[in-house]
């Protein structure tokens, strides 16, 4: 685990990058995680959104990753308050994306992600 320090400067380097390629960084995101990362969308893989089904490995963020671009643009993607604990981070920020196939537009949106790592420095749970 790094330090909180060294967490938070890892995510917003990831951020910043996720926002500047407009989605097109997944490689750098899939470096950061552990093989078994495990993560959890409030959509849940409902229809529509399948690709937010449960993730328990890096294969699975991949597909995430896929259907999350083959379906959406990323407009924007802007981090805000990040607080660190320990091996966790909180991040607060806005997003606004476009669903690709449809073109309507663009929504904005506020969340809220938490990241904890493991004795490796990966990631190993996003919420």
């Amino acid at each position: 685990m790094g330090s909180p320090s060294d967490n938070v400067a890892k995510l917003k380097a990831g951020y910043r990058q996720w926002h500047e390629s407009k989605g097109g960084s997944v490689k750098g995101w899939l470096d950061l995680m552990v093989d078994d990362v495990k993560c959890y969308s409030l959509a849940g893989g409902a229809p529509g959104a399948e690709f937010t089904a449960a993730i328990t490995s890096k294969k699975d963020f991949e597909r995430y990753f896929k259907g999350l671009l083959d379906d959406w643009e990323m407009i924007n993607y802007k981090t805000g308050e990040f607080i660190a604990e320990g091996d966790r981070v909180a991040m607060r920020g806005t997003a606004r994306p476009a669903r690709s196939s449809t073109r309507p537009r663009p929504i904005s949106g506020r969340f809220a992600r938490a990241k904890s790592w493991s004795s490796t420095s990966s990631m190993t749970r996003r919420r």
